[in-house]
């Protein structure tokens, strides 16, 4: 009594994320369909944003570990699902998926992959968010696109994208802005503030 199914979906999703802190249950973690489970959640809660906060944060606790890592970037399109999603989150959504983000761009040659220029364009993206929405408009037709080739599009339909989401169609302009972006520090998230909920449950 008292509990909702999102509010089940957040428990466990929380408990995935207090295991993943440990190296052997993260490894059983990634040997296991829950990497794809975790992002399948990702696309199908992208509106509850405690959710998907503890969603990210369980990956960043996973990719921590460079076996587990692999095995996790190999197995999802991890990277590609958090730029489709997070600009039309809260600011908590968005700086924990900036994070994890960088984080991904920095291991992903590892599996062969190469987020850096994707991730520039994310960057600027937000931080010009009402520019690109004029830009998007005034594009006729101009579908978002994730790098890593349209699933998530099957998932939203064809035709108009949602306004809060980005457009990856124009992300060989403005390099100079985008590049200028890449330095910034995004600072640190306390782990603890992950641990617990503020959902209350009666």
């Amino acid at each position: 009594p008292g509990f909702s199914e999102d509010d089940i979906v957040l428990e466990c999703v929380m408990l995935a994320g207090n295991m993943a802190t440990c190296r052997e249950a993260a490894q059983y973690i990634a040997s296991s369909r829950l990497p794809v489970i975790l992002q399948e959640l990702l696309v199908e809660k992208h509106d509850d944003q405690e959710i998907v906060v503890q969603l990210l944060y369980a990956f960043q606790c996973l990719l921590q570990y460079e076996e587990v890592r692999d095995a996790v970037l190999q197995e999802t399109e991890l990277a590609a699902c958090i730029m489709r999603f997070a600009s039309i989150g809260s600011q908590a959504v968005l700086e924990q998926a900036s994070l994890l983000l960088e984080f991904v761009a920095e291991h992903a040659s590892e599996v062969g992959q190469d987020w850096g220029e994707q991730l520039k364009t994310f960057r600027f993206e937000q931080h010009n968010a009402e520019w690109c929405r004029c830009i998007a408009r005034e594009m006729s037709g101009g579908v978002g696109m994730s790098p890593g080739g349209g699933y998530y599009d099957d998932e939203q339909g064809s035709g108009n994208e949602d306004e809060e989401e980005f457009a990856f169609h124009w992300a060989g302009g403005d390099a100079g802005d985008a590049q200028d972006l890449a330095s910034r520090d995004w600072g640190n998230k306390d782990a603890e503030s992950f641990m617990r909920t503020s959902r209350m449950v009666s």
